[in-house]
């Protein structure tokens, strides 16, 4: 009695661990974070417009991902809306985000759409991590104006007193329109055109954008050096200041007096901090710091657009030490 009892445990035990076997794989696969992102087209004119979307696939029982998307400087940003829908049946069921950015470009050239950063959930340990989409590549050419086909020539008008007296007056309106166009010809060509107007936002976060190309690259000491440099010239530039003359507390006060809230200057503290630790400690930041320096640096420059202000050119140290 006591062997068939042990055969039967054998045989159900047996089943068991064969049923754990043929479950499908994807039962372990969905607790993985997975994510994209696309771009619908890889070539269009000026002013076509053009989808950016951004995929994550995540598990029902992890918190919804994040996403900091790249900064579209040479886009027009139409819209953008984002979903979430759970996929598959029973313990094959996950979640779906999808977010998706209508773009226009606005100047011809080959374009590239830096990397999105996602914050999600580990499942394995619950702890946040950070990732990167693929860089997006774009060509826009030129939009081709179709010509319409040539109208026909107007048959001759007959020889009428009211087909000469219209004739007279087509020849008087033409020659009014004449003069016009010469006198708005004449205006172009000696009409000195005004510089363009330099927005210094739309400069600091190009080369923010060009410091992301460091990361990519795994190099995090060039990418800490061009993002401080890039902060340093919007300091200059937008506000005549020179950081590196500043300490910390000089410099948040500074940028208080022209306007800036507790939050910017909150975030901006941190990461002066962190400028202070790597400069005069030696400090390196780790990635997912870099990633956090990069967040206030940008948000720090987009409030800056809402600050009008007449700045100042910085003074040369040589008239600093005569002071």
């Amino acid at each position: 009695m006591h062997k068939i009892m042990m055969l039967r445990l054998r045989w159900l035990g047996g089943v068991l661990l064969g049923a754990l076997f043929l479950m499908p794989c994807s039962l372990w696969a969905l607790d993985e974070v997975t994510f994209e992102a696309l771009i619908d087209k890889d070539k269009v004119e000026v002013g076509e417009n053009v989808q950016y979307l951004i995929t994550i696939n995540f598990g029902m029982g992890t918190m919804a991902p994040s996403i900091t998307p790249p900064t579209f400087n040479q886009f027009t940003v139409l819209n953008e809306y984002q979903t979430i829908q759970p996929k598959g049946e029973g313990p094959e069921r996950y979640q779906v985000l999808k977010k998706i950015w209508l773009l226009q470009p606005t100047e011809p050239g080959k374009i590239s759409i830096a990397a999105a950063i996602i914050t999600y959930q580990d499942p394995t340990t619950n702890l946040l991590k950070n990732g990167k989409t693929q860089v997006q590549f774009l060509t826009v050419v030129h939009s081709v104006v179709k010509e319409t086909p040539a109208t026909a020539a107007p048959a001759a008008a007959p020889n009428t007193p009211v087909a000469q007296a219209k004739l007279k007056m087509f020849w008087i309106i033409s020659g009014g329109v004449g003069a016009v166009l010469l006198l708005l010809i004449l205006v172009i060509v000696f009409h000195k055109p005004s510089a363009p107007k330099v927005i210094h936002e739309d400069t600091a976060l190009r080369a923010l954008d060009k410091a992301i190309g460091h990361a990519e690259e795994e190099n995090l000491e060039a990418y800490y050096v061009a993002l401080s440099r890039a902060f340093l010239d919007y300091l200059r530039n937008k506000f005549g200041i020179d950081g590196d003359m500043l300490a910390t507390p000089a410099l948040l006060a500074k940028m208080k007096e022209f306007g800036f809230g507790p939050k910017i200057l909150h975030e901006l503290e941190t990461f002066l901090k962190t400028s202070d630790k790597a400069k005069f400690g030696g400090y390196a930041p780790n990635e997912d710091e870099m990633i956090i320096l990069h967040g206030i640096n940008k948000n720090f420059i987009e409030a800056g657009r809402k600050i009008k202000i007449k700045a100042a050119k910085p003074k040369k140290k040589k008239d600093e030490d005569e002071e």
